[in-house]
């Protein structure tokens, strides 16, 4: 693949559902996707992590039972809809990038999620990978995966645009 393939983690997906900082970056990425100057990527693994994410949100009363209810039929719908636009490409998880994952277990002392994300965005030759997680951003970059902190907003519009 040589297309501008953004690798979103976990913590930056959250982002897209919810108000906080690294909002906007991750709206934005999504507009460049729907206008096709860049492809959103991630693993499947990474919709069961958001879903969890955001059922620990409404476990702790963050999101009502209606608020919780709409975000995951949005998370699903905006989904679907990206992959119509050929926007989005979901990476399933196979042999491969699991043997890949426990490589980077051993060498970097990280979680199997962790690892995860970063074998799939180096199969998806993602151009970035945008991250709110301070250990995965410094691994991400060890592994010479050009990763940035979704919380640096300012940066983060800068990246992209010269990508696009």
């Amino acid at each position: 693949m040589n297309e501008k393939l953004v690798y979103l983690d976990s913590s930056a997906i959250v982002k897209r559902y919810t108000k906080e900082t690294g909002t906007s970056t991750v709206d934005f990425v999504y507009r460049q996707a729907e206008l096709g100057k860049l492809v959103v990527g991630f693993s499947i693994w990474n919709i069961g992590e958001t879903v969890g994410a955001l059922d620990r949100y409404h476990t702790r009363g963050v999101l009502s039972d209606e608020e919780f209810r709409e975000t995951l039929k949005l998370l699903y719908g905006e989904n679907e809809k990206m992959m119509r636009l050929d926007s989005l490409r979901i990476e399933p998880i196979g042999y491969s990038l699991l043997q890949e994952a426990w490589s980077l277990i051993t060498r970097h002392h990280i979680y199997i999620s962790d690892a995860l994300q970063l074998s799939t965005a180096k199969k998806m030759n993602a151009k970035i990978f945008l991250t709110a997680d301070g250990l995965l951003l410094e691994k991400a970059n060890e592994e010479e995966i050009q990763a940035y902190d979704i919380e640096e907003e300012e940066e983060i519009f800068q990246i992209l645009d010269e990508i696009m």
